[in-house]
């Protein structure tokens, strides 16, 4: 599954096109949903049924850290040399709801120890550091 949004985000950050306020304004929309996804009851599955009410096919749903995984790994990714990118996925994670799901809390974490120089305690993937003192040119690094 994927977020085509992510998509358009991730065009706008080709060497290309080196559009991040695209990206930003992209990543507006991608906080939005988010927002709207975190505060809705996702189901573990999906049924589709004939006219009969008999099971056609049975789809496996995503729960909420899957759709924050997908919207930020890929931008951070393409945009960790782009200070203006890195700051706005940190203000987006920064205003998703972090006492109601641990993955922002995880991600928020790894942001904030990573300013300070502490050692974040986090599950396995990349997460999105970037350094209080950054200036223009610094990149925003994976850590693992």
């Amino acid at each position: 599954m994927r977020i085509i949004l992510v998509d358009i985000a991730v065009r706008a950050l080709s060497p290309a096109a080196n559009g991040p306020t695209t990206a930003v304004q992209v990543i507006n929309y991608i906080e939005s949903f988010l927002h709207t996804v975190g505060n809705t009851r996702l189901p573990g599955r999906y049924v589709l049924a004939d006219r009969h009410e008999h099971a056609r096919l049975v789809l496996r749903g995503h729960d909420w850290e899957n759709f924050l995984q997908l919207a930020e790994c890929e931008i951070r990714e393409y945009g960790r040399s782009s200070v203006q990118i890195c700051r706005r996925l940190h203000a987006m994670l920064e205003s998703l709801p972090p006492s109601q799901h641990a993955a922002v809390r995880t991600e928020s974490g790894c942001c904030r120890s990573r300013s300070t120089g502490s050692s974040p305690t986090r599950p396995a993937g990349p997460s999105l550091t970037h350094s209080a003192g950054a200036r223009s040119g610094e990149s925003c690094r994976p850590h693992a």
